[in-house]
C-alpha cells in the first residue's frame, strides 16, 4: 500500500459514515490489540473494538451533531511510522481545530499504536 493510499485510508476511518464499512476499514487497517492514545481526553485505547466505539462517539459529536469535517495537511513518513497532520473544519470552510496523529505500523504494515495529539497552534 503507497503512503498515499495509507492517509486516505486512515482518513476513510473518520469519515465513513457507515457503520459496518467503518468498522471492516479500522479492522483492514489495525492489528487485532493495537492501541490509540488519545491527548484530548487522556485515554488509551486498546484493540479494535474500543477504537471503533472512540471513533464513531467523535463521529456521532463532531461529524454529524456539528457538521465538521475532516482532513489532513501535511505527511511525512520514516520507515513504519507515519506523522499526519489534521483539519478540523465547521461547515462554513473554516479551520478550527488542528492536532497531529503519529502511527506506527507493525512488520505486516497494520497499525500497532497511534499517538494522537490534540489542539495544535
Amino acid at each position: 500500500m503507497s503512503q498515499s493510499t495509507f492517509s486516505q485510508d486512515y482518513l476513510k476511518i473518520w469519515t465513513e459514515p457507515d457503520a459496518q464499512q467503518r468498522r471492516a476499514n479500522i479492522e483492514s487497517l489495525f492489528a487485532p490489540e493495537g492501541k490509540m492514545v488519545v491527548s484530548s481526553i487522556g485515554k488509551t485505547l486498546t484493540g479494535i473494538d474500543e477504537i471503533d466505539q472512540h471513533i464513531s462517539r467523535v463521529r456521532a459529536d463532531v461529524i454529524e451533531d456539528k457538521g465538521m469535517s475532516f482532513s489532513y495537511g501535511q505527511q511525512v513518513d520514516n520507515a513504519e511510522a507515519t506523522y499526519l497532520t489534521s483539519l478540523v473544519s465547521n461547515p462554513e470552510g473554516d479551520v478550527v481545530g488542528r492536532g497531529a496523529d503519529v502511527i506506527i505500523r507493525d512488520e505486516d504494515g497494520l497499525i500497532s499504536a497511534v499517538y494522537m495529539f490534540m489542539g495544535l497552534n
